[in-house]
C-alpha cells in the first residue's frame, strides 16, 4: 500500500498516525454506518485527517451517509469523481484503503488515535501562532490569555468529544420502566431466565445433539410449547439459524419428523417465523472478518429481520475463526448486534459452542467447573447471561442427554436435568428416571467405563432370565455396567419390541422382533 503524506498544514513534521487513518477508513468501509457514526460520535471530522486524500474520503462517506445509503467503495469512489477529487486521490488508493484491514476489532483504536493526533497537532498549532504573535511585539498577556482559551478549546474538545456512558440516578433506576413482554424462557415458579436481547449460549460435544435441541427450542417458543421442562414465554419471535455444519438434508429430515404431528395452523406458524441457512457444497464463508461474508450477514439480517439469531457453530463466525482469542470473540459478538439490531428492537444472539470431549469434560457440564466446559476463550461466557451445557447421559446412548445451568445471571440456577429425545419425532422431553446422582457417579468414574447394549439383555431372557430384578443382575455380572445403564437398555429392549411385558408382573419375554 502507498502510505506517501499528502502535502499538509504550513508547519514542518506535524503529529500523524498514517496507519490510523488508513485503518479507520478501511473499517468505515467494511463496516459501513456503524463504525461510522461511532467515528462521528467520536469527534471525527474530515479536518481530524492530516493526510488531505484521507480527508476527502471522509468527507465523501459523510455525504453518502447523509442520503440514507451504504457507506460502499464504490459509491465513495461516484462521490469522489462528482466532487472532482477522484482523479487527484486515484483509484487505486481508495481502493488500498478499502482493503488494508479486514476487519473491524481495531476501529475503536483507530478512532481514538486519529482523534488524539488531530489533538495534538492543533496543539502546535496554537502554540506556533503565540510564538509569532510574540516575536511581532504583541502584547504578552492577551497573547497568553488567546492561548489559554485556545489550548481550553482543544482540551475540552478531547475530553467531550464522546457523549459518554449512560448514566443513571438511583431515582432514575427506581423510576424505571423494563420492556414489557420481553422474557423468552423461563420455569414454573415466575422464573425468567432468558430475556431479549441478551446473549445466550448452548454448549456441548460434537454429536450431543447441539443442532436439534436449538432447532426443537426455535419450534417450542413459536408454537408456545414446552421445551425439556423450560416454559417458553411471550409473543412469537423471528428465528434465525445460521451455520454451515448440517446440511439441507439434515434440516429436511428433522423438520419433517418435529412436525409430523404440527396441525397446518402451526405449521403456518413456523413457516412465518423460522428461517434457516441453506447450506450446500458451495457454502458461503460466516466469518466476520471476510469482507463479503459481512455484506452477506447484512442483506439477511435486512430481508430477515430476526429477533433471535442462532449461531451454530461460533467457530464459523468469529473473527479469525480463533475461538481462543477474547478481543475477537467481543469483536465477533458486537458485530452480530450492530448488524441485526437496527433490525429488531428486541434482537437476541444465542450462540452454538463446541464443548470439550471426554468424561473428564463432562464432569465439568455443572457445578464450579462449568465455566471451563466450552472449548477456548472464556470471554463468550462472561459476555452471556444465560447458558445452558449438554453432555451425554450414556455414551452408547446418543438419544439421553443431561442439561445442566453453564450461567445464570437473571434468577437462581436451574437444576440438572436428563432428557429424551422420541424416536419417531426427534424431540425431547424430560426423562422421568434421570438420576442425577447416579450419572454424577457414572462420569467421575465409579461406574468402571463398563457398558451394555440391548443384545446384553435380550441375550439374558433367551437364557431363561425373565424377572427384571434377575435380568439386571445378570447383565450386571456379565458387563460390569451399572444398573442403571442395565435398566435403560431393558426399556431400550421393550420399546425396540425386541422384548414384550408378561406375566407375573415385572417379567420379560421375547418380543415380535427378532435381534
Amino acid at each position: 500500500m502507498n502510505l506517501s503524506l499528502s502535502s499538509g498544514p504550513a508547519f514542518a513534521f506535524p503529529p500523524n498516525s498514517p496507519e490510523a487513518e488508513h485503518g479507520l477508513l478501511s473499517c468505515i468501509l467494511t463496516e459501513g454506518a456503524d463504525v461510522f457514526t461511532r467515528a462521528v460520535e467520536a469527534g471525527v471530522r474530515a479536518l481530524s485527517f492530516y493526510d488531505r486524500k484521507c480527508a476527502a474520503i471522509f468527507e465523501s462517506c459523510a455525504r453518502i451517509h447523509q442520503k440514507g445509503q451504504p457507506i460502499e467503495t464504490h459509491l465513495v469512489g461516484e462521490e469522489l469523481e462528482k466532487a472532482g477529487k477522484l482523479g487527484e486521490i486515484g483509484l487505486p488508493f481508495l481502493v488500498d484503503c478499502s482493503k488494508s484491514q479486514p476487519t473491524t476489532i481495531k476501529a475503536t483504536h483507530y478512532i481514538d488515535t486519529v482523534l488524539d493526533f488531530s489533538a495534538k497537532r492543533e496543539t502546535i498549532t496554537a502554540a506556533q501562532l503565540a510564538k509569532e504573535k510574540i516575536e511581532r511585539g504583541g502584547d504578552t498577556r492577551e497573547t497568553i490569555e488567546s492561548l489559554t482559551t485556545q489550548l481550553s478549546a482543544i482540551t475540552g474538545s478531547t475530553l467531550t468529544r464522546s457523549k459518554g456512558f449512560t448514566i443513571y440516578s438511583a431515582a432514575d433506576f427506581e423510576n424505571y420502566s423494563p420492556p414489557e413482554e420481553d422474557a423468552l424462557l423461563g420455569e414454573a415458579g415466575g422464573h425468567i431466565y432468558w430475556r431479549d436481547r441478551e446473549l445466550a449460549l448452548l454448549l456441548g460435544p460434537g454429536g450431543v445433539g447441539k443442532s436439534r435441541l436449538v432447532l426443537h427450542l426455535a419450534i417450542s417458543q413459536i408454537l408456545s410449547r414446552e421445551w425439556v421442562g423450560f416454559e417458553m414465554l411471550g409473543t412469537q419471535r423471528r428465528w434465525l439459524i445460521m451455520g454451515n455444519e448440517n446440511s439441507a438434508r439434515r434440516y429436511q429430515s428433522e423438520l419433517r419428523m418435529m412436525l409430523s404431528d404440527a396441525t397446518q395452523a402451526e405449521r403456518s406458524q413456523v413457516d412465518d417465523h423460522l428461517f434457516i441457512q441453506f447450506v450446500d457444497d458451495t457454502a458461503d464463508s460466516l466469518s466476520l472478518d471476510d469482507p463479503v461474508a459481512v455484506k452477506l450477514w447484512r442483506a439477511t439480517a435486512a430481508k430477515v429481520r430476526a429477533d433471535v439469531l442462532v449461531v451454530d457453530p461460533w467457530e464459523a463466525v468469529i473473527p479469525g475463526n480463533d475461538c481462543n482469542d477474547a478481543v475477537a470473540t467481543r469483536e465477533g459478538v458486537r458485530q452480530l448486534r450492530a448488524i441485526f439490531s437496527p433490525h429488531s428492537p428486541r434482537f437476541t444472539p444465542l450462540i452454538v459452542h463446541h464443548a470439550r470431549e471426554g468424561a473428564e469434560a463432562a464432569r465439568k457440564a455443572e457445578g464450579f467447573d462449568a465455566g471451563a466446559f466450552a472449548k477456548g476463550s472464556k470471554t463468550l461466557r462472561s459476555m452471556a447471561r444465560f447458558g445452558i451445557n449438554v453432555a451425554p447421559e450414556d455414551p452408547d446412548d446418543g438419544a439421553r442427554v443431561v442439561l445442566a445451568c453453564g450461567k445464570m445471571n437473571n434468577a437462581r440456577k436451574f437444576i440438572t436435568r436428563g432428557a429424551v429425545m422420541d424416536a419417531s419425532t426427534h424431540l425431547y422431553s424430560c426423562n422421568p428416571s434421570f438420576d442425577v446422582e447416579a450419572w454424577r457417579n457414572d462420569v467421575e468414574g465409579k461406574r468402571g467405563g463398563k457398558s451394555c447394549s440391548v443384545r446384553d439383555v435380550v441375550e439374558a431372557v433367551r437364557e431363561g432370565v425373565h424377572k427384571s430384578g434377575q435380568i439386571v443382575k445378570a447383565v450386571m455380572e456379565s458387563t460390569g455396567a451399572s444398573q442403571r445403564t442395565v435398566k435403560a437398555r431393558l426399556g431400550d429392549a421393550v420399546r425396540a419390541k425386541y422384548l414384550a411385558s408378561c406375566e407375573p408382573y415385572g417379567s420379560y419375554t421375547l418380543g415380535n422382533k427378532k435381534l
